[in-house]
């Protein structure tokens, strides 16, 4: 499987895990694995209802 399928299959998978779990994965629908190895990078705090 190339790198890039791989990276939208995660995606996917993320997506319709927080789907599952009543969460709107649109605040985190993208680049999650790389977002998060950036410490520097904003992290946001707001709680989900």
């Amino acid at each position: 499987m190339s790198k890039k399928k791989k990276y939208c299959l995660i995606i996917l998978i993320q997506y319709l895990t927080l789907e599952e779990a009543g969460i709107s994965a649109l605040n985190y629908f993208g680049s999650w694995n790389e977002w998060s190895r950036d410490f520097s990078l904003p992290i946001d705090t707001r709680v989900m209802q």
